[in-house]
């Protein structure tokens, strides 16, 4: 036995008496035969099934399954397809299977199904065969020396099998049940110590597990759960974590569990309960909501109190989230703190968080947001270079010319103008302008941001300096689109006034309202975005009024949004005072690049012709999701050249030859007669080149053209559109819409240097010199853009999209094909091959004459090779000799009487009862 094993032995054997001892630890041991007789006949696979959710769900509970806690939060992930849920269970409890693919298998079929609800249920149905793997479990073998050590391409069930040997080792080695060793894991992980803050918090780690199970009912009672942005999680003191709904407290606790706050009825309380407590204070206007206090109440009061109490913490926290129910969103989320309220819910993060904490960049955030600063970017990641940062006399000056608004002031003052205001916002501009445009241009184009030509203003009203010269009293720049202008575009903006500076996104006087209706018309989509980037915690919706002055409007509803785009001079601004403006220097040069980045979105939903997906990956490369660990998505299956090679039976040789040709012109049409897999072929080159075995469809298109498909599907065209107008009635309007092919490359653009593969399926079938218009240069000169006669935007080729064409040469002669497009794309040769279908052939279950039969059609039915039947008409795996006789009968026959239509007696000779063919599949073993 090795040292590691024999310490970890004598350190668990020392903790058996405990369990006769420890008044927990004595009831989870004497519940093992209760459960196992309860569940291990409904689990067991001869029941799974008719297993129904009511006999399921109490297993989750803690009370029923007396040893696992935390679980009963994955009831209504588990429960809401119980059919998938039956089916999951028994790839689960199936022991032909191995454990490591029965387990991830299992996984993968239900939301929830993690480790520590599938090896629970796999103990109750084989209590000797499997321990159980969760985080109290992995924690006690970490603290013994003997959690194994995993590679990053390790699965969970691969996992799990080394895990289960462990527990198995160490059971047989302490002669205990795999239940007691479970047992054991509770008593080695007690007296871990909470890590900060929670240490100041709470009392124990006991009291502090159980405050996260309250907090986490109370989210649920009062309608909500984990991504309910009506909640704040909130540390607002050192020593305090507090639960909020809106704008008010539900509960907290604090100074090391000695002090519950709780927010309930007063009616129900008063008079029963003589808790000290704040005033009676009502949710809604008028008095119309009930009376509610916040109560001060003893911990151990509130965990082992009397039930009346209980009762009545129910029922306040209910009637509390009903007042609530029309709350879209908390105004504290700026300060709540998103994992320690995932925490609530997920017990393997609430075992990381209380047993790790919070870093101390965490612990700077949570002061500085308790102190109202601005993010201040740490100097050693500065993008700044040129900029100095604004000083105060930048306001004082504005402020001055405010009062003395005349040339010959100006001119007394014109060195200072340039020192403290200009030179300052042209430094800032010019250090913004590459990282806006690595950051955005690849989701603008064919456009891209101007950050060089006019994006300063002039600070003069007028263009001539006359005596009674007037300036504007403020000063900005902008970036927007090139071959625009500030006052024609969408803008991203920073300017600054006597008394503010204000960034982020700007909807000028002279700009098309489209936006403004767009945002009339679909209300929900636009509030949903600013929700879900929490925008309403930093940033204000301001309109100009016909004075020129600017004002906030509060947004929540429609009707908010038609008060905010009713003219077209509105934006969506974050401000800054002069104080903070300065105390930042230098790093506000990050804070403005950090506003553009977060209100990027709302200028594309004001730009772009189709904004959903470009929103949608920008938000997922910006700002990435945060997974469960139960609901990881599975990692995306690669494809390589060994399954290109081993799907389409090509030899390596042809296989190369067909990528080398791609990438040489990024352009190639596989041609030949119907049946030779060309499709096939471009389908999973298409994968081969993205290295994805399921690429997504912005990274793998296929269209088919036919003689209907023109120039508007294709690349651009006008569409007529009926909406509703400002007046209520219908009306009809045409945009323009980009067709399929311009929608693909700007999307393409967002992934770099990443392949992109678009398949034009029967090329030859459509008019293409007209189907591709501009694309016939744009195709032979990727680096160029042209303008689209519709839009007028600009548009190019991004160079890693790659083009596949397919052409039946039954339907057209390549020799056909327009020069042109000839010229510009290789071509590649499918032909009805024998050798291919022999090696597709091989190892399948086929008739033995089958390979003989489809040579013979190939080398004698047909001379024009341009003509002759491809073998995928009988590549399919459950080909008996019945299914070769009706593809034959079905499909080839026919294709031979109509190639011999004047010469009938000829495809005769090739009937399936034939003497032919009655030779050929005597000859082979038919």
């Amino acid at each position: 036995m090795s040292d590691p094993l024999t310490k970890a032995i004598e350190t668990l054997r020392g903790g058996l008496s405990a369990l006769e001892t420890t008044p927990d630890l004595a009831a989870i041991q004497r519940g093992r035969d209760e459960v196992y007789a309860r569940f291990g006949p409904l689990f067991s696979p001869g029941h799974l099934p008719t297993l129904t959710a009511e006999e399921f769900s109490p297993f989750l509970d803690f009370k029923v399954n007396r040893h696992w806690s935390g679980i009963h939060r994955y009831k209504n992930r588990l429960t809401s397809d119980m059919d998938i849920l039956r089916q999951a269970l028994g790839v689960l409890t199936d022991e032909d299977s191995p454990l490591p693919q029965r387990y991830d298998r299992a996984r993968e079929l239900v939301d929830g199904l993690g480790r520590a609800t599938a090896t629970p249920i796999l103990h109750v149905v084989y209590p000797d065969r499997y321990g159980v793997w969760n985080s109290k479990s992995e924690a006690g073998l970490k603290e013994i020396g003997l959690l194994p050590s995993f590679p990053h391409d390790r699965t969970d069930g691969q996992k799990y099998e080394e895990i289960n040997h462990v527990l198995l080792r160490l059971a047989e080695a302490l002669e205990i049940d795999l239940w007691t060793l479970d047992t054991l894991w509770e008593w080695i992980t007690s007296p871990r110590k909470l890590a900060p803050p929670f240490d100041a918090i709470f009392a124990d780690r006991a009291q502090a597990e159980w405050a996260f199970d309250l907090f986490a009912d109370a989210v649920e009672r009062l309608g909500g759960g984990l991504d309910d942005p009506r909640f704040a999680l909130t540390l607002p003191h050192s020593n305090m974590m507090r639960l909020n709904i809106g704008n008010s407290i539900v509960m907290d606790f604090s100074n090391h569990g000695q002090t519950f706050h709780l927010t309930a009825l007063t009616d129900e309380m008063e008079g029963v309960f003589n808790y000290p407590r704040g005033e009676n204070f009502r949710v809604t206007a008028k008095g119309t909501s009930k009376p509610f206090a916040v109560y001060t109440i003893p911990s151990e009061a509130v965990r082992q109190g009397p039930s009346g109490l209980q009762a009545i913490m129910e029922r306040s926290i209910e009637a509390f989230g009903k007042e609530f129910i029309q709350w879209q969103k908390s105004n504290l989320r700026r300060a709540h703190r998103e994992e320690v309220f995932a925490a609530l819910f997920d017990e393997e993060e609430r075992e990381r968080l209380l047993a790790q904490g919070l870093t101390a960049a965490d612990f700077a955030a949570i002061e500085e947001l308790m102190n109202d600063k601005p993010p201040t970017p740490s100097p050693d990641l500065s993008i700044a270079n040129e900029f100095k940062g604004f000083t105060a006399d930048a306001f004082a000056f504005l402020g001055e010319l405010a009062a003395n608004n005349n040339k010959a002031w100006m001119d007394a003052n014109r060195e200072r103008w340039k020192n403290s205001v200009r030179e300052p916002m042209r430094a800032l501009f010019a250090d913004l302008g590459p990282h806006v445009k690595k950051l955005f241009d690849p989701y603008l184009l064919p456009d891209e941001l101007e950050i060089e030509r006019k994006i300063l203003a002039n600070i003069n009203k007028n263009w001539t300096a006359t005596p009674d010269s007037k300036y504007h009293e403020y000063y900005w720049g902008a970036f927007y689109r090139r071959d625009l202008s500030r006052q024609t575009d969408a803008q991203l903006f920073v300017n600054i006034f006597p008394d503010m500076l204000r960034g982020g996104f700007y909807m000028g006087h002279g700009t098309d309202n489209t936006f403004g209706r767009s945002l009339r018309e679909h209300p929900d989509k636009f509030l949903a975005l600013v929700g879900r980037l929490e925008l309403e915690i930093d940033f204000v919706f301001e309109r100009a009024l016909p004075d020129g002055s600017r004002e906030a409007v509060p947004v929540q509803s429609a009707d908010d949004l038609i008060e905010w785009t009713a003219t077209n001079n509105f934006g969506f601004v974050r401000r800054f005072t002069p104080a903070q403006v300065v105390a930042q220097g230098p790093a506000l040069a990050d804070t403005i690049l950090d506003t553009f980045r977060r209100v990027f979105p709302i200028y594309l939903l004001a730009v772009a012709d189709e904004p959903d997906a470009l929103i949608e990956r920008y938000l997922e490369t910006e700002f990435g999701t945060d997974e469960d660990d139960d609901l990881d998505e599975p990692a995306p299956t690669p494809y390589i050249f060994a399954d290109f090679t081993r799907h389409t039976c090509l030899t390596d040789g042809r296989a190369a030859e067909l990528l080398a040709m791609l990438m040489d012109k990024r352009q190639a049409i596989f041609y030949g007669p119907p049946g030779t897999g060309k499709t096939f072929v471009a389908r999973r080159l298409g994968r081969l080149l993205t290295g994805l075995a399921d690429p997504p469809p912005e990274r793998l298109t296929v269209v088919q053209f036919h003689p209907a498909y023109g120039y508007e599907e294709f690349i651009e065209g006008i569409r007529p559109r009926s909406k509703t107008g400002e007046d209520g009635r219908a009306v009809i309007d045409y945009p323009v819409r980009p067709g399929a092919f311009v929608r693909f490359c700007r999307e393409a653009a967002q992934y770099g240097d990443q392949p992109c593969v678009f398949i034009i399926d029967e090329i030859n079938r459509g008019n293409i010199p007209r189907i591709f218009g501009e694309l016939m240069l744009l195709l032979e000169y990727r680096d160029q853009s042209i303008p689209l006669p519709y839009s007028g935007d600009r548009f190019r080729i991004p160079p890693n999209v790659c083009v596949i064409g397919t052409m039946n040469t039954a339907d057209r002669s390549i020799a056909l094909v327009d020069f042109a497009l000839r010229r510009r794309f290789h071509f590649a040769r499918f032909a009805a091959n024998p050798e291919l279908f022999d090696r597709w052939l091989a190892g399948r279950p086929a008739p033995p004459w089958l390979g003989a039969l489809y040579r013979r059609l190939t080398e004698e039915a047909i001379d024009d090779e341009d003509y002759r039947i491809g073998p995928s008409v009988f590549m399919r795996d459950d080909l008996s000799e019945e299914g070769a006789r009706r593809a034959w009968e079905w499909s080839v026959l026919p294709w031979l009487r109509e190639y011999y239509i004047d010469q009938p007696a000829r495809a005769e000779l090739w009937a399936w009862d034939g003497e032919l063919l009655h030779g050929i599949r005597g000859n082979n073993g038919g």
